[in-house]
């Protein structure tokens, strides 16, 4: 079905360690950030791309969100 998983609220590194072990694909939670508003979220973005690659496709998805 080529169906990817996606999971919510995850809140420690360990949870995070599991998903990854269970092969999940995507997650969400305070874990990776807190809530931000919408006209922040791009500065957030941009933060992070000096941490990890992040792609300008991915960007833009975002914040077009």
């Amino acid at each position: 079905l080529r169906l990817k998983t996606v999971a919510e609220g995850v809140e420690t590194a360990a949870q995070a360690a599991i998903l990854c072990a269970l092969g999940c694909d995507y997650a969400q939670g305070y874990f990776y950030s807190k809530p931000v508003l919408a006209h922040q979220c791009r500065s957030l973005l941009e933060h992070l791309r000096h941490e990890r690659a992040l792609s300008d496709t991915l960007i833009a998805r975002v914040v077009r969100v």
